[in-house]
């Protein structure tokens, strides 16, 4: 699917007044947003959707279309609540943000800092081990709470794994609720 082009441009002035951060990979840009952001609490339409987007840049199409930044309690904004409309609680896992997805027929890895970090890579080592005879359409972005040692945030968990916390199909432009997630 193709981004909303006065969304890439959004976004590329957002790039410009450094409220987001874009990293180069070939072809690719990875895109999130920065610490002067969080700290200004700029939270435009396209800050809020730079939180690990990886676009194509030679045509604009969404590769990989993570979560939206959301908001921690102490940070919540008045009008971010959606009052009255349905929504999904879950457990908040303690780790970090990993997100699977396709280019050119390969499963690649990333998180909300970049393409191939450290992080992902620990990902990536527990897909390999527990989950490679898994086939996923490559049309799917997969977000997973990573849970190992070296993505310990504040809890040690007794068990490395992926739970998957989200899934976008970035054909359609769908986010999965939770429970079709757990399905």
């Amino acid at each position: 699917m193709k981004i909303v082009n006065d969304l890439y441009d959004e976004i590329q002035l957002e790039v410009a007044a450094g409220y987001i951060k874009r990293q180069n990979y070939g072809v690719l840009g990875h895109y999130n947003y920065t610490r002067e952001a969080q700290e200004a609490k700029h939270w435009s339409r396209a800050v809020r959707s730079c939180r690990g987007l990886i676009l194509n840049e030679s045509n604009r199409d969404y590769v990989c279309k993570p979560f939206i930044k959301f908001f921690n309690h102490e940070e919540t904004i008045s009008s971010s609540i959606p009052f009255g409309m349905r929504h999904e609680t879950s457990l908040k896992m303690d780790g970090v943000l990993g997100i699977t997805w396709f280019f050119d027929g390969e499963q690649r890895w990333s998180t909300r800092h970049g393409i191939e970090t450290p992080k992902s890579l620990v990902a990536k080592s527990i897909w390999d081990e527990k989950y490679s005879h898994v086939k996923l359409p490559h049309n799917l972005n997969l977000m997973f709470e990573v849970i190992h040692p070296e993505t310990k945030i504040l809890i040690k968990y007794a068990y490395t794994d992926l739970v998957c916390i989200g899934i976008t199909d970035r054909d359609t432009n769908k986010d999965y609720t939770y429970t079709e997630v757990q399905e």
